[in-house]
């Protein structure tokens, strides 16, 4: 989702709670707090930009998998992770696409190879 579509859904939320009947009221708490879970003294909404986040973590997960029927479409139109390594993102990939990969260093550095079945690549994984 774009950003802009983001930010009119929080502002969308925003005017819901702080306001009544066309006034502004007092803003008695951060938009920050607000979106801490219930157990912590916010409501429990949750911020939108780290619902994208974390969405597009999954779907660079799930590329780096590469078992699932999307992971096969986007690897043979992009290119598997070590070609996007090196040769980084084209510019004329999509938006979505380009906001998945950006993600793909951070997966890819906090994850491990358990070598069981003999198919990782000695000199291309992160053994550190």
């Amino acid at each position: 989702v774009p950003k802009k579509v983001t930010n009119r859904i929080q502002k969308i939320l925003a005017n819901f709670l702080w306001s009544s009947q066309g006034n502004n009221r007092i803003h008695w708490i951060s938009w920050h707090q607000i979106c801490h879970p219930f157990v912590e003294g916010g409501l429990g909404i949750r911020d939108m930009d780290t619902v994208m986040q974390s969405l597009q973590s999954k779907f660079a997960w799930l590329f780096l998998q590469g078992k699932s029927l999307w992971a096969q479409i986007v690897r043979s139109k992009y290119g598997t992770w070590h070609h996007i390594l090196h040769k980084g993102i084209k510019p004329s990939s999509s938006h979505c696409w380009k906001a998945i990969a950006k993600h793909l260093p951070l997966i890819s550095n906090n994850t491990r190879t358990i070598i069981r079945s003999g198919n990782s690549s000695f000199w291309k994984e992160n053994w550190m």
